[in-house]
Parts: structure tokens; C-alpha cells; sequence
């Protein structure tokens, strides 16, 4: 068995961004042309040969989650020390190395995949968090995603059994797993019916996963599926959400178009994603409250550019953070949406690409002029400052927003911090590439002879 994923270090990952009702230039203060003060690094460690390239990383708790290409490890987030670690193996060809760990305060789960092109079930691996001991071990269904849904206290799989080793699963079911103690909290068997779990916030296949904590297990303690569903004497294609921890249907299942995307808002309303692969360059959202079996809202968007679309623009995937939508009219404006009424809260100027958003501050580049980085106040739409010392090239889909800052990825090959309010800029001693970010922590690398990271540095922020 592998764990699923891609080798290497994450180059382009999506930075998050919020907009919404118009926004006004306001003054804005300017960033300062005087040197900037440097911010050192906490500690630093070498990873050896055999882990690899570094994949990602997570800060939680009392330790910092390391991916490697070859391996996971815990680390202690005072002084740097390693806790345990365990081997694994993350193929090119899958998913990328940082969907196969997500952890909890309490645990970390491993994501093992099976050989490419295999009809066998990949595993899931529930270990301490600060121990490393081994609480359970699960196989879930794999077809090239991994069919699992992780919530703060709840692994719930997907399992399929096939008639015939090697060929497709004839029957499926669904097992919740408690992380706390290893065992099991029901099972259910749904037949030929695939029970089809779906992403949780931040998994979704159709986004780029921030390097906003990027390990962290979903936020919501509800899971959704989707699929046929048997109706009286006919087959109705439903979304369903449940409990995991009771595998309890939570409000009304919803009939929803067939190989459309949901994605969990929050535990009250999800999203449907048409997936409609037209050339026109456009498509839709719509939300439904858990409360009913009825569409609520329903937005027009503007269609990023992918393999089915090559001609579409080269808008950033929509993103959920903070419990608010961000995704782009079809005029190309960023928008902030209020998933429970699908009302547009705030909306950003013409050539405005934001990188991230925390609170009431949205922080991103200005494509207009040279190119400034700027951060708006969105509870006021006002302009709070805008930095024009960036310099070219600047690396903005490997850049992001946490709370009090933005985390930027120079052209120069170093790493920015600026405030979110005052647009202070600090440099971080060292820093070539974020590997992952947080409230009050980033970790970075420093490259060697042949540009890979090869060192690891802990920053407090």
C-alpha cells in the first residue's frame, strides 16, 4: 500500500481571498521604503536523505506535523525535536501528499493508497498525535480519491467488496471509526448503492488547498454523500448529510444533478458545483439548507480555466475560508458571499486578486499599475495600505492570509511577512518557500545546491 499524493515541494498552491459590496480607494497608507526588519526563525532542523523533499507542514497544539516525500513526522513546536515518525510513500500519478495526512488535537490520520491502476482498498491509519501509537487501522474505497471524510473526533469510510479479486466492488458500505479509542461507532450496508462520501471543507477536488493549515481535519462535524438512492420503484439521485458519529441523516435529503460537485459550508447549508464542462466560460453555485430539500439560492460565476476549459480565464478556484465563499462574478469581480442567504457581503475592484482573508481584512495583488500589493478593510470598503517594493515575480498562488498577515512568496526567493492592519513588513531570515501557515506560526524552507528545500525553519508569528 502508498499513501496517495505527489512528491515534491507544493509550487502554486491556492492563497485564499474574500470580496464583496463595492469597494472605495479610501487612503491608503503606503508601505515604508526603509529596510525592513528581520524576523528569525524559532529553530531550524535538516531533514535526512531518506524523508525527501518536504511536502507540508501543520502547527497544532504542542507539535508541528511535517510531510515529507517519504515520510510523516511529529515534531515538538518549542525546540524543533522529533516525537516519532513513521515511512511512507506519496506516487506522483495521486493525489497530492498533503490530502493523505489530516490531524486533529488529538490524532493523525494516514491515508495509504493503493498500487495505480489496482482494484484494492487503500487504508486509513489512526495514530496518537503525541505518542505515535497506533489506535486503528481501516480500509476504505479508493478510485484514485480516497472516499473518507476526517472531523475532529470521526473517521468515516467508504468500503466496497468486490465479487471477483481485482474487479470493481459489487456491494458497498459505510464504517465511522472513533479517533479517540480506535473503535468502531456503526456500520451501514448500502448494496449496489454507492454511498459516495464527499470532501470535506478544504478537500474539495475542485480547489487548490491553501497553505493556511494545510493538515488540519475538516471543521464541520457533518459529512456529506451522494448518489442514487432507491424511490419507490425508481432511482433518485440525492445528496444526503449525515452525522458521522451516529450516521444519522441530519435535515432533508435534496435531489441534486448527477456528477455535480457538494461541498460543506458549514453544519446548516452546503454547495452544489455544477460541473458542466461547456466552452461558455461560466458556471454556477447554489446552496440548500440542511433544514429543506430545496434549492435556496443560486449564483452565476465566472469559469476558471482547467484541461476541458484551456480557454476560460485564469481565474483561482473558489475557496470556503472562515465560513465565507469566495469565487468571481462572470464580469471577473471577486466576491465575498454569505453562504446562508447567498448574498453578496463585499465586492472587489476590477483587477484586484486576492491572496487571503482573515477577519474584516482582505489582502491581496492590485494587477492594475505596478502590480502593488494591497489590503482592504472590508467592514469599512476601504483601502488600509498597498506595499509597491514586492519586486517582480512574485510567487502568489504559494502565498497566503492568516490571521494578522500575509505571507508572502518573493520572486527573489525569500519569504514576507506584512501586517494585516499597519502593512509593517518583516523578512524571514533564511525563508525560501512557505511549506504551511497558521494563526501565530509559519514554517518555511531553505533550498540546497539543487533548489529542493533542505532545511526546515519555525517561525512565531
Amino acid at each position: 500500500m502508498r499513501p496517495r499524493g505527489m512528491a515534491g515541494v507544493l509550487a502554486g498552491l491556492l492563497g485564499v481571498a474574500l470580496v464583496g459590496g463595492c469597494t472605495t480607494p479610501g487612503t491608503a497608507r503606503k508601505s515604508s521604503g526603509k529596510a525592513p526588519q528581520t524576523r528569525q526563525a524559532e529553530w531550524s532542523i535538516h531533514p535526512s536523505e531518506k524523508s525527501g523533499k518536504i511536502v507540508a507542514a501543520q502547527a497544532i497544539g504542542t507539535s508541528v506535523v511535517v510531510v515529507y516525500e517519504h515520510e510523516v513526522a511529529v515534531l515538538d513546536r518549542r525546540t524543533g525535536k522529533q516525537r516519532w515518525s513513521v515511512g511512507a510513500e506519496f506516487p506522483n500519478n495521486l493525489q497530492p501528499a498533503e490530502h493523505s495526512v489530516r490531524v486533529t488535537p488529538d490524532a493523525l490520520v494516514l491515508l495509504l493508497e493503493p498500487e495505480p491502476g489496482r482494484h484494492e482498498p487503500g487504508t486509513a491509519i489512526v495514530y496518537d498525535l503525541a505518542t505515535g501509537k497506533k489506535r486503528a487501522t481501516r480500509a476504505y474505497y479508493s478510485d484514485g480519491t480516497a472516499h473518507v471524510a476526517v472531523t475532529a473526533d470521526t473517521l468515516l469510510v467508504e468500503t466496497g467488496t468486490a465479487t471477483n479479486p481485482g474487479e470493481e466492488p459489487a456491494t458497498y458500505a459505510l464504517e465511522s471509526v472513533d479517533l479517540k479509542t480506535g473503535r468502531q461507532l456503526w456500520s451501514h450496508d448500502y448494496g449496489d448503492l454507492r454511498p459516495q462520501i464527499q470532501p470535506g471543507p478544504g478537500d474539495n477536488p475542485l480547489y487548490d488547498r491553501p497553505r493556511r493549515d494545510p493538515l488540519l481535519a475538516q471543521d464541520s462535524t457533518l459529512a456529506a454523500l451522494r448518489g442514487y438512492e432507491k424511490s419507490g420503484r425508481s432511482h433518485v439521485y440525492r445528496t444526503r448529510i449525515i452525522d458521522p458519529r451516529t450516521g444519522r441523516t441530519v435535515g432533508d435529503p435534496a435531489e441534486t444533478p448527477q456528477g455535480s460537485t457538494v461541498s460543506l459550508l458549514d453544519d446548516r447549508q452546503y454547495a452544489v458545483w455544477d460541473n458542466d464542462d461547456g466552452t461558455d466560460c461560466g458556471t454556477s453555485v447554489s446552496g440548500y439548507q440542511m433544514t429543506g430539500d430545496t434549492r435556496a439560492w443560486q449564483l452565476d460565476l465566472a469559469a476558471w480555466r482547467n484541461e476541458t476549459r484551456p480557454e476560460c480565464t485564469d481565474l483561482w478556484e473558489p475557496m470556503m475560508v472562515e465560513r465565507r465563499l469566495l469565487t468571481y462574478t462572470p464580469e471577473e469581480h471577486p466576491i465575498l458571499v454569505d453562504p446562508a442567504s447567498g448574498k453578496t457581503v463585499w465586492t472587489g475592484p476590477e483587477g484586484f486578486y486576492p491572496i487571503g482573508v482573515a477577519g474584516d481584512v482582505v489582502a491581496g495583488r492590485d494587477s492594475r499599475g505596478d502590480n502593488a500589493v494591497v489590503a482592504y478593510d472590508i467592514s469599512r470598503s476601504r483601502r488600509l495600505w498597498d506595499a509597491r517594493d514586492v519586486g517582480e515575480g512574485i510567487y502568489f498562488r504559494s502565498s497566503t492570509v492568516v490571521p494578522g498577515y500575509l505571507i508572502l512568496a518573493a520572486g527573489s526567493d525569500e519569504v514576507w511577512t506584512y501586517h494585516l492592519r499597519t502593512g509593517k513588513k518583516l523578512l524571514c531570515a533564511g525563508a525560501h518557500q512557505p511549506i504551511g501557515a497558521g494563526d501565530g506560526w509559519l514554517v518555511a524552507g531553505e533550498p540546497g545546491d539543487t533548489g529542493d528545500e533542505t532545511e526546515l525553519r519555525y517561525f512565531a508569528l
